[in-house]
This record gives C-alpha cells, structure tokens and sequence, in this order.
C-alpha cells in the first residue's frame, strides 16, 4: 500500500488556499470552498492509498477546481490563486488518470489469461497445386493450448 503524497499534498495546498483568501481578503466563501474541496480531495488521496483504482473522489475535485478555478482564471488574469489551483488540478486529473490506465500486458490473450480461460490459436492452411488452389481455402482448424 503506497502512500498518495501527491494527493495529500494537493489538498493541503487547496485548504491553505482557502485559509489564506479569508485571512487576506477577508471571504468566508473562499474559507469554506477551500476548505470543502481540501477536505474532499484529502479523503480522496485516502481512498487512493488504499485502493489504486479508487479515485473518484480525487477525480471529481480535480475536475471541477480545474473548471472553476480555470473560469476564474481567464476572467482574471492573476496566476495566483486561479492559474496555480487550476493547472495543480489538472496535473492532478492526468495523474490519476494515468495511474488508473496503467496495466499489464503479456500478449494478445493478456484477458484470457487472467480469467483462466485456455488460449485459442486460428490457423488457415492454404495449398497451392500447379498455380490453382487445392481444397478449401477457408479450411481453418482450432488448436487449443
């Protein structure tokens, strides 16, 4: 069980966020935004640790501070807070999203393999007499392993 460090590092990054937008301007929204999404996308780096493949959560915050906060962003033109939230949760989305597709492939009956199933090879057999075809060219025969 490996530790999501970099989703636990995101939502302390999203929840200081929030902290800071109260202590300097004085928004409760951007406190309690801040702090919904830290929290959510901290439970969502705890259900990564604990499965791989578990990451909606992470993949439903991401998203959406990704579209908020890149809305947010173009209309502003300030990097900070809108274009550094919203390029971390796009970071964070490609990261999952290829910790998620990462899989093993030992040949093209990779699929079979793991559901215990036996292999299945298709061979044709064409025989060519005299420059004319001999027999049926569609002739298959199945060989399992």
């Amino acid at each position: 069980m490996a530790i999501d460090w970099i989703g636990f590092g995101y939502a302390i990054v999203v929840a200081l966020g929030g902290v800071v937008g109260y202590t300097r301007k004085g928004s409760i929204v951007s406190l309690a935004a801040g702090l919904f999404f830290g929290l959510m996308s901290g439970y969502g780096a705890y259900c990564v640790t604990h499965d791989s493949k578990d990451v909606k959560i992470s993949f439903f915050s991401a998203f959406i501070l990704t579209i908020v906060m890149g809305m947010r962003f173009k209309r502003s033109k300030k990097l900070i807070p809108g274009g550094l939230i919203a390029g971390l949760s796009t970071e964070l989305f490609v990261w999952l999203n290829q910790l998620t597709t990462k899989t093993k492939h030992t040949g093209p009956n990779s699929a079979l393999n793991s559901l215990g199933l036996p292999r299945v090879q298709v061979k044709t057999k064409t025989v060519f007499q005299n420059g004319t075809i001999a027999g049926n060219p569609y002739q298959q025969t199945l060989q399992v392993n």
